[in-house]
């Protein structure tokens, strides 16, 4: 028969193991917005196509929507890019956007602005864009 320590001791090298085997549950954080956002603006991406012997789309003006804060592309092969607004130009600078890579070109875009993409070369293109 055990007596009382006994039974403790070993109650206690219960709980102890219990402790040391227990799966570590990870904390998982909420999104705060950002990544739904995120999704929601990739997600409304359109497949648009740049000719040969061009470097803009002879589209013509492409316009910001809702979906997206910033106007992002998703090119097939590795490219510099920028965006001209129609009402202020050109960005100064190029953008590296990576081949099969989303590439923010310009930020912090409002809603309803025509815009479009100029590239550094005059091969066909194509390309996905969120806007």
């Amino acid at each position: 028969m055990m007596n009382r320590k006994s039974a403790a001791a070993a109650a206690g090298a219960v709980l102890f193991a219990g402790v040391l085997t227990a799966p570590a549950t990870p904390a998982i954080a909420a999104p705060k917005g950002g990544a739904a956002i995120a999704a929601s603006c990739l997600g409304s991406a359109y497949s648009l196509f740049k000719p040969s012997g061009t470097v803009t789309d002879p589209t013509g003006f492409y316009v910001t929507t809702s979906n997206c804060r910033d106007i992002q592309i998703k090119p097939e092969f590795t490219v510099l890019v920028k965006v001209c607004f129609q009402s202020t130009g050109c960005q100064r600078a190029n953008t590296f956007a990576a081949f099969d890579r989303w590439t923010v070109v310009a930020t912090n875009v409002r809603d309803g602005v025509p815009f479009r993409f100029q590239f550094d070369t005059s091969r066909p293109l194509d390309y996905s864009g969120a806007f």
